[in-house]
């Protein structure tokens, strides 16, 4: 774990997946296509209308329509207050002044948020990125097999490639040419996804690992809310080879 001081805050942050709990871990990816496919700023209201334009411009408008519905959810975080950038590196603490952080509901999630008193996104965002970046390193060595193949993959990657693009031009740094570049390469990857409601991402996401949980522990005799990412994946791999 690593362990940093802002602003008269002591923050010790998860950055292994050795010692992450595979649920948070689950929430922190959550959050992240939330981040990425939503977002919850101006710039995610500037993208989400450029996307529509093009969307427009090539003819799709079934992914224009599905875009725009993108579009409302980004506007619902901004009024309610969600921020699924700032809701990913909660996921990723550990402690905060001693305390432990363990409610990672929507309303847990704020109450810690308000207890740091977040002024400076960009140092906060550029500690979420640097360790993600290394979880993500650390899983794609340990379980390659797990990380290559399927177009699904190829659109996840890409909308991690999109958020860390994205947190690299909110620490200022010119992005823009390769952020146009890879949500390009969304277009032609997969049609745009749909987030929201009872068929949307997010539901999905949560079902489909609930379900992978389930499967994980009644072959191992285990209870998944005790693994760590690379316990969890470890098992996960056993299954896929038994196939």
């Amino acid at each position: 774990m690593k362990e940093v001081k802002h602003k008269g805050h002591t923050l010790v942050m998860y950055d292994s997946i050795d010692d992450l709990p595979i649920r948070r871990f689950q929430a922190l990816n959550l959050n992240l296509a939330l981040d990425a496919g939503i977002g919850s700023d101006q710039e995610a209201v500037t993208r989400h209308s450029a996307m529509i334009r093009k969307f427009i411009q090539a003819g799709q408008t079934e992914e224009a329509l599905v875009q725009l519905n993108n579009y409302e959810q980004c506007l619902t975080f901004i009024v309610q207050g969600i921020n699924p950038k700032l809701f990913s590196f909660v996921c990723l603490l550990h402690k905060l002044d001693g305390k432990l952080i363990t409610d990672l509901t929507e309303e847990g999630i704020k109450q810690t948020l308000d207890k740091m008193d977040i002024a400076n996104h960009s140092f906060i965002t550029n500690l979420m990125l640097e360790a993600k970046k290394k979880l993500y390193q650390e899983l794609e060595i340990c379980f390659p097999k797990l990380s290559k193949g399927t177009n699904e993959t190829r659109y996840w990657n890409a909308l991690k490639n999109n958020v860390i693009y994205r947190l690299k031009k909110v620490a200022g740094q010119e992005v823009d040419d390769m952020l146009e570049k890879i949500e390009l390469g969304l277009l032609n990857i997969v049609k745009p996804k749909i987030y929201a409601g009872t068929t949307g991402i997010e539901v999905k996401n949560k079902k489909s690992f609930e379900n992978l949980s389930t499967k994980v522990d009644k072959e191992f005799n285990v209870n998944t809310n005790d693994l760590n990412v690379f316990q969890f994946y470890s098992r996960v791999e056993q299954l896929m080879n038994k196939k």
